[in-house]
């Protein structure tokens, strides 16, 4: 074969780069809280291609890093795990079956206690910015059913807050009316899972609240300031 048959096979054969470049139009409006949420999760954080754990995986983990067998602690947390699974288990799916139901309750009960977010100025006001926060509170929402099924925090924090947290920082977004949309998706929550006598109240309280505490610790610690 030729060299210059082969050079053609070659450049042929060469994978083809573009590049985007994207321009967004001037506002004298700050970014509304919504929108840069939006596109924190649309970007994700940079380890997203790492396995999302769950509760055994991290104990088993930690345990064969320490070269050690599992001790009571362990196994008594290995027993709490199973005996939420089944709760755990039925939470997300009622998450799964009325995600847009609780989204839109925790959403009007949120537009209720703080109406300003969608007047005139808000930063839920236009249909669009309202679409990004709806948008926004289901995406909370579906993370927070992962952390729930895993009994794992720290999908939360590879998945979401790491790269929210810096987004708000640098663009200095009040992280107030996150947060409370968060907690008032978990009290969504929590009243549904009670109703359908999936757990009692206590139980309800500890095992369905956990993951969006941590949402909204995670955020509050931040900057939690109000319009």
């Amino acid at each position: 074969m030729s060299c210059r048959r082969q050079r053609q096979m070659c450049i042929r054969d060469r994978p083809t780069r573009m590049t985007v470049s994207v321009k967004f139009p001037r506002t004298s409006r700050r970014p509304g809280i919504w929108q840069i949420a939006s596109a924190s999760f649309r970007r994700g954080p940079s380890n997203r291609s790492a396995a999302m754990r769950d509760a055994i995986t991290g104990l088993i983990g930690r345990y064969d890093q320490l070269g050690r067998y599992l001790d009571r602690e362990a196994n008594d947390r290995l027993g709490t795990y199973f005996s939420q699974s089944a709760v755990r288990l039925a939470a997300v799916e009622l998450i799964n079956a009325e995600a847009t139901e609780i989204v839109r309750e925790a959403s009007q009960r949120l537009w209720k206690e703080d109406p300003e977010l969608i007047l005139p100025g808000g930063n839920a006001y236009t249909t669009r910015r309202l679409a990004a926060c709806l948008r926004d509170m289901d995406y909370f929402l579906r993370y927070a059913s992962y952390s729930l099924i895993a009994d794992d925090v720290t999908i939360l924090d590879e998945r979401v807050l790491n790269g929210l947290d810096d987004t708000y920082k640098s663009l200095g977004v009040p992280t107030g009316p996150t947060v409370r949309s968060i907690a008032l998706l978990a009290d969504v929550v929590v009243e549904m899972v009670t109703s359908a006598s999936i757990a009692d109240g206590a139980m309800a309280q500890a095992v369905i609240r956990a993951p969006f505490d941590h949402l909204c610790r995670g955020l509050a610690a931040s900057d939690v300031r109000r319009r």
